[in-house]
């Protein structure tokens, strides 16, 4: 298990699942790395101001832009949505996450791939930044296909790093290899207190993609893209998925409650709710489901 996802002398309690977000310094970093560094000196140069950018990328959209230039433009605007940002700001900055992801509605293998690659090694520069990069995953995956793709595709790199099980594409991998990749987490580890937070962010992506990728109807136009045999799955492997699930809740159930850091307990029973509400009661549903007969 690949704790470098998160520094464990950073868990300091439920604090650090706040996304930290972005600085305006970060935002240079990534434009200065991009091919749109000629179109943004109002970012290079001076003080950029929030509305001026927002500005910019609007008539960057309304412009012809090519793969490389718009999953840079991901990256800028992802960036962009945490900086400055506050719940009375948040609504223009959402339309204009939604308007980028939906420039285009590709779902080719290489466009996933690139646009997950750069959005994952541009915007995971800390260890923190994994928070932010799951709450643009809950935006994007309601944004269009392409969006919920690539949100798919970026959750499955984070279990891969924690996991350990790295793939040289950044793209789906098979919901029924899922059990392999968890297996290769040891019980001790998932017991002991330092981990709280890789904890947290396993039980958040699991939840993710068990409940994104069992809702059938909303990934059909993907499926039918030619990528059934990464969201197929039998009533056995959810109940195998599921026997997992309640053996990593009694896991975290059977801790011994931290000495020094009351946050982390109340962090720990936060997770074990989540564990049963999210993922357990799902897999339980979508099994009856399954196994109820067909009437039609």
């Amino acid at each position: 298990m690949n704790m470098d996802i998160l520094n464990p002398q950073e868990n300091d309690g439920i604090g650090l699942i706040i996304e930290p977000g972005y600085t305006w310094n970060e935002m240079r970093e990534h434009v200065m790395n991009s091919c749109l560094k000629k179109k943004f000196h109002i970012i290079l140069d001076g003080d950029p101001k929030t509305d001026e950018v927002y500005r910019k990328i609007l008539d960057l959209l309304n412009s012809e832009l090519n793969l490389d230039e718009i999953t840079s433009l991901f990256v800028i605007v992802g960036t962009l949505y945490f900086i400055e940002a506050t719940p009375l700001n948040m609504e223009w900055r959402t339309q204009l996450l939604q308007r980028t992801f939906n420039y285009t509605d590709t779902l080719s293998p290489m466009h996933l791939h690139l646009a997950t690659k750069r959005l994952w090694t541009s915007l995971k520069k800390k260890e923190t930044d994994v928070f932010n990069i799951l709450e643009l995953c809950n935006q994007m995956v309601i944004i269009s296909e392409t969006a919920r793709a690539i949100s798919i595709c970026l959750m499955w790199t984070i279990l891969s790093e924690i996991t350990e099980t790295p793939s040289e594409m950044y793209c789906f991998r098979q919901f029924m290899k899922l059990l392999e990749m968890l297996n290769n987490i040891e019980n001790e580890t998932l017991q002991e207190e330092e981990n709280t937070k890789i904890v947290y962010i396993l039980v958040r992506v699991l939840s993710y993609l068990i409940n994104v990728i069992l809702c059938d109807a909303q990934n059909e136009d993907i499926i039918k893209a030619g990528y059934r045999m990464y969201f197929k799955y039998t009533s056995s492997f959810l109940k195998q998925l599921l026997n997992w699930c309640e053996n990593f809740k009694k896991t975290i159930d059977s801790c011994p409650k931290p000495k020094q850091i009351q946050t982390d307990w109340d962090l720990r029973m936060m997770i074990t709710e989540h564990i049963s509400f999210n993922i357990i009661n799902v897999l339980q549903d979508r099994i009856e489901q399954m196994s109820a007969p067909d009437y039609t």
